[in-house]
């Protein structure tokens, strides 16, 4: 299937803007190349059923979840082709991306000639995904303890983690200190074998 529009979902303008100069350039200026900044306006445009051949997707949003709205994508428009583009590469978060729901996976870490081979597999009818999201899927990846206690606090402090909040935003939520908000933030990644804000969420869903 030709590629004829092209929907960059990323919240930060110097990515999409320059993606949409490159793909123009790559693609040829009759591919219309697209900027959304968030996921409340992606989740406005399949609202208003507004279709697009490739969407390219970041993973993580401020206050937000990406991945309620890739399934969407998948359910309302089965033949369109996604791209995930993000920093997140870790392990543990590439094994629980269904690779049945994407076309593939590049990692921001990698050189752009490599975004634009993947893209123009996909546009070919193809897949590519990159090597660590292969080994990702194929890897033993280490989970939460069933006997992990998570406290009341922590709870809350995940369940804003959840929504995107940054540790003062949180600390004011709860009228505690940064500091102490910052420890139940800690405590949690002890728990929870995470290294960053995504893992904690991802990892403690099952404690909200």
């Amino acid at each position: 299937m030709p590629i004829n529009n092209i929907l960059i979902v990323d919240d930060h303008p110097i990515v999409r803007e320059g993606l949409a100069v490159v793909l123009s350039r790559f693609m040829g200026e009759e591919v219309e190349c697209i900027q959304c900044d968030s996921v409340e306006r992606l989740t406005s445009m399949l609202n208003h059923d507004i279709y697009y051949d490739l969407y390219i997707l970041d993973l993580e949003f401020p206050k937000s979840d990406i991945f309620p709205v890739l399934g969407r994508i998948c359910r309302q428009f089965p033949d369109s082709k996604i791209l995930i583009y993000s920093m997140h590469d870790d392990a543990w978060i590439l094994s629980h991306i269904d690779p049945s729901m994407i076309d593939g996976f590049v990692s921001k870490g990698e050189s752009m000639d490599i975004l634009l081979e993947a893209i123009k597999k996909i546009s070919e009818g193809g897949e590519a995904f990159s090597e660590a999201f292969l080994e990702a899927r194929g890897t033993c990846i280490s989970s939460p303890d069933d006997d992990v206690v998570i406290t009341e606090r922590e709870k809350q402090v995940l369940f804003y983690l959840s929504k995107g909040y940054t540790t003062q935003e949180i600390a004011e939520k709860l009228h505690i200190s940064y500091f102490t908000a910052k420890t139940h933030r800690n405590n949690l990644a002890k728990k929870l074998h995470a290294k960053n804000a995504i893992e904690i969420v991802m990892k403690g869903k099952k404690y909200l």
